[in-house]
């Protein structure tokens, strides 16, 4: 059996995503986790998005080595992904398994009041 843990981060930006620019925030965190787990990790490379309490992005790769958040200087060409994806998601993290990792991320979903049908 293989152990299973985890590292959680939240996002410090104090930025809220709009409901209006939440598909381009979850379009931006996609690429940025799927191209990274391209570029650095190790096939195979999926891609799970579930929608419950929150909008969880899933990208596991078969690689055990965790990314790092770096502060990419002004003329450094990389290192700004990461970085990017924990301004627009409400938590990130890095969850290793027996067989790699898998990079997270929870973005809030709107609440939005029920129309009650007219009677």
């Amino acid at each position: 059996m293989s152990s299973t843990s985890s590292t959680t981060v939240s996002a410090n930006s104090g930025t809220a995503t709009s409901a209006s620019s939440r598909p381009l925030a979850t379009e931006i965190i996609v690429s940025e986790l799927v191209t990274n787990a391209i570029r650095h990790g190790t096939p195979p490379v999926r891609l799970r998005l579930i929608k419950d309490r929150f909008l969880t992005c899933e990208v596991p790769d078969a690689s055990p080595a965790a990314p790092h958040l770096r502060h990419a200087r002004t003329l450094d060409e990389g290192g700004r992904g990461l970085f990017v994806v924990a301004q627009l998601a409400q938590h990130w993290g890095t969850r290793c398994t027996g067989s790699g990792k898998t990079i997270w991320t929870e973005q809030a979903l709107s609440r939005q009041p029920v129309r009650q049908p007219e009677r």
